[in-house]
């Protein structure tokens, strides 16, 4: 039997072992593994520009992205780092985090820099039991946001 992509055995298993895979191939597939649809989805769960996202899938960089995007990336698409940088051991769905995080949850905690320098500015200004109260607040909503991936609710 012949595939359509000319060689004997299904386009899926060539692409599994093939050393020629870029990353942008592997962004590709963890994007389709991961369901998402467009690139501003992914943008929109990961905070990585569009046209970062668009010059990566085409290859367009004579430099490979930054590791922060790479690891932006890849919590988003839910793949191991490593596979989505270097491209070993399989494919997106063999290579899925073992944390599964719903997207609505992912989407939701997107942090601006804006919203950090703001905390900032209120946390330097603040009195110290005031930052404690500050501390033991931030420590609570991220526990309550655990808690929400844990059972698989967003917020």
């Amino acid at each position: 039997m012949q595939y359509a992509n000319g060689l004997n055995f299904d386009n899926t298993y060539s692409r599994m072992y093939s050393a020629r895979m870029s990353i942008g191939d592997r962004l590709d597939e963890a994007m389709k593994a991961a369901k998402f649809e467009s690139q501003s989805a992914l943008q929109r769960a990961s905070g990585v520009p569009q046209a970062t996202i668009s010059r990566i899938l085409k290859g367009d960089s004579k430099k490979g992205p930054e590791t922060d995007t790479i690891r932006k990336l890849a919590v988003a698409c839910n793949v191991k780092f490593e596979w989505l940088l270097e491209g070993t051991d399989g494919t997106a769905e063999a290579n899925r985090a073992t944390e599964t995080r719903p997207q609505a949850v992912i989407v939701s905690t997107a942090v601006t820099a804006d919203e950090i320098l703001e905390l900032l500015e209120y946390f330097k200004l603040a009195s110290p039991s005031d930052r404690a109260m500050i501390i033991k607040s931030a420590k609570l909503a991220a526990k309550r946001v655990r808690q929400n991936i844990g059972s698989g609710t967003a917020n």
